[in-house]
């Protein structure tokens, strides 16, 4: 987790976007997954959705450590994920990166939990803790290239701060396509924002 202090400031015109799923994501794993796995463990995954917003890549980042329930998931997102394409603060489709949990059954896993919340990104100051969703448009480099950042309608600090702070301690994080090339992408972080 990353820790900052903010200072509050005016919102730019920057608007990276995540493409709309296509169908109900709640059906993306139906209760006969849920029943046939039951017990059986939890998984945490990433997917590269191409420009199209078609899966290419599915990765296991966490896991409770059963095998089938890790090819289910990832089995799963290639026959049923979808999204709109996603695009970039300029305007262009862009590939986008998508990171879910499932559990199957109630798990205690502390390992599980933690690498859940590896994508939180913690900006601490003196106050009340809000919380924010962000996209980030991501270059082939890794580094943060635009980001647009939403919290609560009552919340003093802005988006462009949160945004700022947020490219401030980004760690570079390089995602490659299928012939092993850097690639420019969109993703969603969740921001823990603790204001004065």
């Amino acid at each position: 987790m990353f820790v900052l202090f903010l200072l509050a400031a005016a919102d730019d015109g920057t608007t990276p976007r995540i493409g709309k799923p296509v169908g109900d994501i709640s059906r993306w794993f139906n209760e006969r997954d849920y029943r046939d796995l039951q017990g059986r463990g939890a998984v945490r995954f990433k997917v590269l959705f191409s420009k199209e917003g078609v899966p290419t890549r599915c990765t296991i980042e966490a896991s409770t450590g059963n095998a089938e329930v890790e090819a289910l998931a990832c089995r799963r997102v290639h026959e049923r994920f979808r999204f709109q394409p996603s695009h970039d603060t300029d305007g262009q489709q862009v590939p986008h990166v998508f990171v879910r949990s499932v559990k199957f059954g109630r798990f205690d896993s502390p390992a599980f939990d933690a690498a859940a919340q590896a994508y939180a990104v913690a900006i601490a100051g003196a106050g009340k803790e809000e919380r924010f969703g962000a996209t980030i448009d991501v270059g082939p480099t890794g580094v943060i290239q635009g980001c647009t950042a939403r919290g609560p309608r009552d919340t003093v600090v802005s988006g462009k701060a949160v945004c700022d702070a947020l490219a401030a301690s980004w760690q570079p994080l390089v995602e490659r396509d299928a012939a092993d090339e850097p690639i420019r992408y969109v993703r969603g972080v969740s921001v823990v924002v603790k204001k004065q």
